[in-house]
């Protein structure tokens, strides 16, 4: 009975070594179908679920997606230049009315970027002097992104200068009139510019020209003219 038994284990056990084997040449044989099919094996297995597991585009998530990718992303421009108050009247911080070109060095702490006998220009910081008999007769601030009159492909920098408190080149006109009141006149600029200028402000000793934004279309201020005595329309 024993002998019995332990030859029923010995043909149980021949049997699964028998069957490992076969099993082991399945397997070597499958894996080598997997490399030779190659995308056919992919097809099989666990189904996968098509329904809405997988987030799918809306025909206006696409539209705004193409709409928004017609606006460039702008890269951020770092102020430069020095932190003057723009005084209506008065001048640029310390930089005042009959100043030599020296001076206005001496004071802004560099050379002109720019110079001729009617402008000393600090391009990268938004601030044109203009001359006259060789002092400075007009003070100008400009928004970054504007054109530079004369200078083909340069565009004005980013200014650190402001009216008190805050009013800087590219506010927008409801923020200015918030905090200079109504303009004593304006004018409208009807013809096309470069620098989409649609309208020109007079307050005392500031005369504040506004663009138009170039996507949202709303009024920003283009550039700040400090005009001494009682800001008079300058000639075009």
């Amino acid at each position: 009975m024993v002998c019995s038994v332990h030859m029923a284990q010995r043909r149980n056990k021949n049997s699964s070594n028998r069957f490992q084997k076969a099993y082991s040449w399945f397997g070597a044989l499958a894996t080598l179908a997997c490399v030779l099919g190659g995308a056919a094996c992919k097809t099989k297995g666990k189904p996968t679920n098509t329904n809405s597991t997988s987030p799918v585009a809306s025909p206006n998530a696409r539209t705004l997606g193409e709409s928004s990718s017609k606006i460039p992303l702008r890269s951020r421009v770092v102020p430069s230049g020095p932190a003057f108050a723009i005084e209506a009247g008065g001048g640029l911080g310390p930089v005042r009315f009959g100043a030599t070109v020296a001076t206005i060095e001496r004071l802004m702490g560099a050379k002109c970027d720019e110079m001729s006998d009617k402008y000393c220009r600090y391009i990268s910081a938004g601030i044109e002097f203009e001359l006259t008999k060789g002092v400075v007769s007009g003070i100008i601030v400009y928004r970054h992104d504007r054109a530079v009159a004369g200078s083909p492909g340069k565009t004005w920098g980013r200014t650190r200068c402001v009216i008190p408190p805050d009013i800087s080149p590219r506010v927008i006109q409801t923020y200015v009139h918030s905090i200079l009141g109504k303009p004593q006149a304006s004018e409208v600029v009807d013809a096309a510019n470069p620098n989409r200028t649609a309208l020109r402000e007079i307050y005392p000793g500031l005369l504040i020209e506004f663009d138009q934004g170039e996507y949202t279309r709303e009024l920003i201020v283009g550039s700040i003219r400090i005009v001494k005595g009682t800001g008079t329309l300058p000639s075009q």
